[in-house]
């Protein structure tokens, strides 16, 4: 409708230049008002478009079934170095062409004191001729449902490939039925070794009771295995080090909760709900100069 517009517009406004009067003018509800000679005749906009409704074509590929529509340079063309490459570069350029060219038929084929239906007629012609037609409703719908089809199977294959990574991550039993795992925090590195028992947690040769004196810190470490229902049917022993207590106690939980999912894969999604699994990228602010620690200011003095 917003191209059947302009040409009328651009048929109304050659007309009045041409000597009559015929003012075209577009309402709020989208009607079209022709005066032409003191006669008021509201015509639809939608009529400017029959039989079929046409539109621009910025697609190469609809040029092929309408050859005859395929925009041609204009005499004295100058616009860039070449013709072609302004219209791959201006993905309106066809559309722009097409209007053009449309305008110019109805600038050479109007005459003085057109009638209303004259006028109309000869604006479904320069669709006819220079504008080529819309895609079918159901074309436009059976590519959307492609494209849809596509993107579903893509996030698809994406969730798909990323279980699959994710399960080449697990860890599992080596021969001696022992689960190895890393687990970082800060500047703390913990590797586990896990295997079926009665509830022993060893951290650098010293029970766990005798490493961690806080009870906070040996929840923090023991947390993994009692959310899996079963905390003394397993047997830890732990190389840490780096960081204080609280990095290293977090990063034996950690590694601990990598570990024992080489003893049940279902086990893993209890642990990533309770973001057992998730590490811990924060590092400790560096010091500033100037500043006693990576906020704190000293104390300001004016004299």
């Amino acid at each position: 409708r917003k191209h059947a517009m302009s040409l009328a517009r651009g048929a109304a406004t050659m007309v009045a230049a041409l000597g009559a009067r015929a003012p075209m003018v577009r309402n709020i509800r989208g009607i079209v008002s022709n005066v032409n000679r003191g006669m008021h005749f509201p015509v639809p906009a939608m009529q400017f478009l029959r039989p079929q409704a046409r539109a621009m074509s910025t697609q190469p590929h609809d040029f092929d079934e309408y050859p005859d529509l395929q925009p041609t340079p204009p005499p004295g063309y100058v616009r860039g170095t070449t013709f072609e490459e302004d219209m791959a570069s201006d993905p309106y350029a066809p559309h722009k062409e097409n209007m053009k060219q449309a305008k110019a038929w109805i600038k050479e084929n109007i005459k003085p004191g057109m009638s209303k239906d004259e006028m109309m007629d000869m604006a479904e012609e320069a669709f006819n001729k220079f504008i080529p037609p819309m895609r079918s409703f159901e074309a436009i719908m059976h590519d959307y449902a492609n494209e849809q089809q596509v993107e579903k199977e893509k996030r698809m294959w994406t969730k798909d490939h990323a279980k699959e990574v994710a399960m080449k991550k697990i860890p599992v039993l080596d021969e001696l039925g022992r689960a190895h795992a890393v687990g970082k925090r800060k500047e703390s590195t913990a590797r586990i070794y896990v295997t079926k028992g009665t509830g022993n947690v060893i951290v650098n040769k010293k029970m766990l009771v005798d490493y961690f004196h806080r009870p906070a810190l040996r929840d923090e470490v023991f947390r993994p295995f009692q959310v899996t229902g079963q905390p003394c049917s397993y047997d830890a022993w732990v190389l840490v080090e780096g960081g204080g207590l609280s990095a290293q106690a977090q990063a034996i939980k950690l590694a601990g909760a990598r570990a024992l999912q080489a003893f049940d894969p279902e086990y893993r999604g209890v642990f990533k709900r309770l973001k057992l699994l998730t590490q811990d990228d924060r590092q400790v602010e560096r010091k500033k100069p100037g500043q006693p620690k990576a906020r704190k200011k000293f104390q300001w003095v004016k004299r």
